[in-house]
């Protein structure tokens, strides 16, 4: 074959390897991109969330004195009306703050759910993270405790456009009984825990079972560290796992899925807290 020919041939074949190339690494920056953005929007607020409604409900079970904190103010929603904004940063915080960290962590359920289908997320990753998010649903709801439609409503009126309520935001809003009536079965549920009603501790321990597999779920999806387990360490409720404890506990695992959540069981009280 001329010399000609050839190098015609080769230089054609190189042209199409590059734009193939090219063609294929633009496709794997875009898919990272979109990764990006969901897991900016979706993923970590859910994440961040589960992790701060798991660590207050953990506190409130093992802590003997919490249910006071959440019941030494007032004894129903509608005393909030009375309240002034000190009450709010001081006797009423840790009640408050307990409902504002679920009510945001029902905010980024509602608002995965209401764009899931649209996501593009990995094989099962969507239907898992649906069964999830449902069973924290289901927990909170067990008892006729707070509605499902309920959830999603408190999920949407935690946002201000795009933006989750601040804390100040959220108590500004509890003061208005118009918006405060949509919230009331959340304060209820939070001051039945500081009466030690039996049927809100049955829904808290459901609670601390779906929030802690929701919470791990996410971790693996993003591929961090357990977010939960590593609030626990840093708050003193957990030891690190030497390295043979880590591997002999992920061959355990699968076998007593249960037994590696300290919510299921009383530990220790707190020395301190806060809001």
């Amino acid at each position: 074959m001329p010399a000609g020919i050839t190098s015609a041939l080769i230089a054609g074949l190189t042209s199409v390897i590059v734009l193939a190339g090219g063609h294929f690494l633009s496709r794997v920056g875009a898919a990272r991109e979109k990764k990006s953005q969901v897991n900016s929007l979706y993923m970590n607020p859910l994440r961040l969330f589960a992790e701060e409604a798991y660590y207050r409900l953990f506190e409130i079970k093992i802590e003997p004195e919490a249910p006071n904190w959440l019941s030494q103010s007032i004894s129903h929603a509608d005393e909030l009306s009375e309240q002034e904004d000190d009450w709010y940063i001081g006797r009423g915080c840790y009640l408050i703050s307990s409902c504002y960290f679920t009510a945001c962590l029902f905010a980024t359920i509602t608002r995965l759910r209401r764009d899931i289908p649209y996501l593009q997320l990995g094989r099962n990753v969507d239907t898992e993270l649906l069964r999830l998010t449902f069973r924290v649903s289901k927990a909170f709801l067990r008892d006729l405790g707070i509605f499902y439609v309920i959830q999603h409503t408190i999920g949407r009126q935690m946002y201000n456009e795009d933006r989750l309520l601040n804390y100040r935001e959220f108590c500004q809003l509890l003061g208005r009984r118009e918006d405060r009536i949509w919230f009331s079965q959340l304060l209820t549920f939070y001051l039945d825990l500081g009466k030690r009603e039996t049927k809100a501790w049955r829904r808290l321990d459901e609670a601390l079972d779906a929030i802690w597999d929701l919470g791990n779920f996410i971790d693996r999806v993003v591929k961090g560290g357990r977010s939960i387990e590593t609030r626990l360490i840093s708050e003193g409720r957990l030891k690190p796992l030497s390295p043979s404890a880590r591997r002999l506990r992920i061959l355990t695992a699968n076998l007593y899925p249960k037994s590696q959540n300290p919510g299921l069981n009383r530990t220790a009280p707190l020395r301190g807290t806060a809001c």
